[in-house]
C-alpha cells in the first residue's frame, strides 16, 4: 500500500484496515484496539462475514462486531480496500426524547383527524360528488402520512432503550416474504415497479420479533418504491447462509449517490435538498439497522452492478425449528389500513379513496 496512505490512515481517529485479496494488509492504531487478534496477513473472513468480503465495490455494512458499528468500504485500487469505521451514535440525549414526545403529539393530532374523516366520509359518499371524493383522498393521503411519520419519530427516539415487549418468535421468513411482497404488489398494481419475490428454500425459520422484520422490509420497500421508475422492478430474494438467512432488496432505480453511501446509517438522517419531495424523515434505514442488529443479524447497502441499489438484510437461524409460530403476517391479515400508512409516502392519492380504505 502507499505509504501517504499508511501515514493518512494511521493518523485516522477511526479504526481503519486495509484488505487486498481477501487478505488484511494494514491496521491503523484505532482498528488494532478493535480487532486485537487480527493482524497482517490474516484472512479478512477472519473479522468479517462473507457477505461483506464478497462485496467489491463501496458499500456500507452494519452489525455488531465487537459493538454496533458501522463500516464505509472504500476500493483503493485494484484488489484493495480500505474498511474505515464509524463508532456508534453515543447516549440518549434530549433530542431522542424530543423526538418521542413528537411522536406522540403527531400520533394524538392524526387521530384527531381521523375521527373526523371516519365521521365525514359516509356524508361525502353519500353526494357523489368526484371534486369533493378527491378532496377527501387528499386529506386521507396525508392522515396516513402524518401516522406514518408519527410511528417513525416513536420508534426512533426508543431505539437506545430496551424493548422487553417485543415479541419472540420463531417464523418462517418465506412465508413473511412471500404474503408481505404480495401485499405490496396489490396495492402499487401497475402505477409503481413490479415487485417480485423469489427463493430456492421451501422453508427458512427464524428466530425475533416478526412484526419487527416486516417493518424493516416495508422500509427497504418503501425506499425501492421512491427511486424506481413505474416501468422497473423490484426483487426481494431469500437465500440461506451458515447459520443464517439473507433476504435482498434489489431494484432498478437510480441506486443511492457515492457521496451518500457512506452517510445513510447516520442516526438523524442524511442530507437531502429540500426540494427532494421522496427524502421524507431520513429515518428509514437507521430504523432498520436498528432491527437487523438488535436481531443479532446485519445490513449492508450498496448499489448494483447494472445500476439499482441493493440492500442485504440478514437474520440469524432459529435454534428450535419446533416452536415455529402458526400466525398470520401481520401485514397481510390486517386489510390494507397498515400499508396504506407505511407506504403513504410513495402511494398515489387515489390508493385513499373509499374502495382502499373499506
Amino acid at each position: 500500500m502507499d505509504n501517504k496512505l499508511i501515514t493518512l490512515f494511521g493518523a485516522c481517529a477511526d479504526a481503519v484496515l486495509c484488505e487486498k485479496g481477501g487478505k488484511i494488509t494494514f491496521l491503523n492504531m484505532a482498528a488494532q484496539r478493535r480487532f486485537p487478534a487480527a493482524a497482517p496477513g490474516d484472512a479478512l473472513i477472519s473479522v468479517f462475514p462473507d457477505e461483506l468480503t464478497e462485496e467489491p465495490g463501496p458499500c456500507v455494512f452494519s452489525a455488531d462486531l465487537g459493538g454496533e458499528l458501522t463500516v464505509s468500504v472504500c476500493p483503493l485500487g485494484k484488489m484493495e480496500r480500505a474498511f474505515v469505521f464509524s463508532p456508534p451514535d453515543g447516549d440518549k440525549t434530549e433530542r431522542d426524547l424530543f423526538c418521542a414526545r413528537l411522536g406522540r403529539s403527531l400520533r394524538e393530532n392524526a387521530a384527531v383527524l381521523q375521527a373526523a374523516g371516519d365521521a365525514l366520509s359516509p356524508q361525502i359518499e353519500g353526494l357523489h360528488d368526484p371534486r369533493l371524493d378527491a378532496y377527501a383522498a387528499m386529506i386521507w393521503h396525508n392522515i396516513y402520512a402524518i401516522q406514518h411519520m408519527a410511528s417513525n419519530v416513536s420508534r426512533f427516539g426508543a431505539m437506545d432503550e430496551a424493548d422487553p415487549g417485543a415479541a419472540k418468535q420463531v417464523f418462517d421468513l418465506v412465508r413473511l416474504c412471500a404474503e408481505l411482497t404480495d401485499s405490496v404488489s396489490r396495492l402499487t398494481g401497475r402505477d409503481l415497479a413490479r415487485v417480485t419475490f423469489r427463493t430456492d428454500l421451501g422453508e427458512a425459520v427464524a428466530e425475533g420479533d416478526a412484526g419487527s422484520v416486516e417493518e424493516a422490509l416495508l422500509h427497504l420497500l418503501s425506499n425501492s418504491l421512491k427511486y424506481t421508475p413505474p416501468d422497473g422492478e423490484i426483487v426481494v430474494t431469500l437465500a440461506r447462509r451458515p447459520g443464517r438467512f439473507s433476504v435482498t432488496v434489489a431494484d432498478t432505480g437510480s441506486g443511492i449517490p457515492d457521496d451518500v453511501l457512506g452517510s445513510v446509517f447516520r442516526r438523524y438522517g442524511s442530507v437531502h435538498a429540500l426540494s427532494d419531495v421522496k427524502s421524507g424523515l431520513g429515518l428509514g434505514l437507521t430504523i432498520v439497522r436498528h432491527i437487523a442488529v438488535r436481531h443479532g443479524g446485519s445490513l449492508m447497502l450498496s448499489n448494483g452492478k447494472n445500476g439499482g441499489a441493493v440492500a442485504v438484510l440478514t437474520l440469524p437461524e432459529a435454534k428450535n425449528s419446533a416452536r415455529l409460530s402458526a400466525g398470520s403476517v401481520a401485514y397481510a391479515d390486517a386489510g390494507l389500513r397498515p400499508l396504506l400508512t407505511f407506504l403513504s409516502d410513495v402511494l398515489p392519492t387515489d390508493r385513499y379513496t373509499a374502495k382502499y380504505l373499506d
